[in-house]
């Protein structure tokens, strides 16, 4: 009987076709059984697809998703500017008049005198945010800062001048967060993402484009999207500046001088890392910078670090 032969393109699901710039192999049938036989084994293939392929995770793994607030604790020091509506702006826009002369310029670090009894896990800004998030020991939700977008999650637009509870995720344990311009994510213990702010280009991912969200609405509920929440959160904004710690916090600037905290109320641009001279002794847990300021998280397990944080400066900011 004579022998058929095919050519078989590698990675295309099938024996017959060959596809340009494709490699090929040949081979031999002893008989019309093992080719018939080939052909059925290759038909049940599917062909191979480029691109993402879809996330199936097993009823097991959804019932073991528990994320944890981080275990860093102490208190929250601010420096750069914190006139929220002026940051990256000319003036302050005439809808935000009244708090035109509202907020300083903080040439160094200073202690916000409303969380002195406030244990902070984490703290959250981003390069192109004039907000700021702090998630407490306990996983609460703070927020301060502009809010012309609802980007606070307190119900309304007005801006803050310090440190706020979200009441709307009262109920939940926050494990982190993030800070887009005008849109603020928060993910829950359980995998859970809020989100609320800006929404016209669709940014909130509730699945439409709408006017700001002003309170904490559900943002993914997928158990795929729950899964890889922590990647998604933390990829949210970018990064343009830099902050050393290790451990004593040192600023390599890439943007507003102000921000770099070296003291002595003259703007100063630095193109290598430079101690931040008042922060001398103090132990920076973690430190995150947004569009013209900075926050530390300063660390207070001894007596000696908390007399040392009592002596910088306290920030009371004035409110309307």
């Amino acid at each position: 009987m004579p022998r058929k032969k095919v050519t078989d393109v590698s990675g295309n699901g099938g024996p017959k076709r060959k596809r340009g710039g494709g490699k090929k192999k040949d081979r031999e049938f002893s008989s019309d059984d093992e080719f018939d036989d080939f052909e059925q084994e290759n038909a049940k293939k599917p062909a191979a697809k480029a691109g993402l392929q879809p996330v199936t995770v097993a009823d097991d793994v959804k019932e073991k998703i528990n994320l944890e607030v981080p275990k860093v604790k102490g208190q929250l020091l601010v420096f750069g500017a914190t006139n929220w509506d002026l940051i990256g702006r000319k003036e302050v826009p005439k809808q935000q008049a009244a708090y035109r002369n509202l907020g300083q310029n903080l040439w160094g670090p200073h202690r916000y005198g409303c969380l002195d009894d406030v244990q902070v896990s984490c703290v959250v800004s981003g390069p192109c945010a004039a907000h700021s998030l702090i998630i407490t020991t306990e996983g609460k939700l703070w927020s301060w800062g502009r809010n012309e977008k609802g980007q606070l999650g307190h119900g309304d637009t007005k801006r803050l001048e310090a440190p706020k509870l979200v009441e709307g995720l009262g109920e939940e344990v926050i494990v982190a967060a993030a800070c887009g311009r005008n849109h603020t994510m928060a993910l829950t213990e359980n995998g859970t993402i809020y989100s609320f702010g800006e929404n016209k280009l669709g940014q909130l991912g509730q699945g439409n484009q709408t006017d700001p969200v002003l309170s904490p609405e559900l943002h993914l509920n997928e158990t795929r999207a729950r899964v890889r929440a922590s990647a998604v959160i933390q990829e949210t904004c970018g990064e343009f500046q830099t902050e050393v710690s290790i451990p004593m916090p040192y600023s390599l600037r890439r943007a507003e001088p102000l921000k770099c905290g070296y003291g002595d109320n003259k703007p100063k641009s630095s193109t290598t890392a430079q101690e931040v001279k008042t922060l001398d002794g103090v132990y920076s847990e973690q430190v995150v910078m947004g569009y013209s300021h900075s926050l530390v998280i300063a660390r207070q397990d001894t007596e000696q670090e908390k007399e040392k944080l009592k002596k910088l400066p306290e920030y009371n900011p004035r409110t309307l």
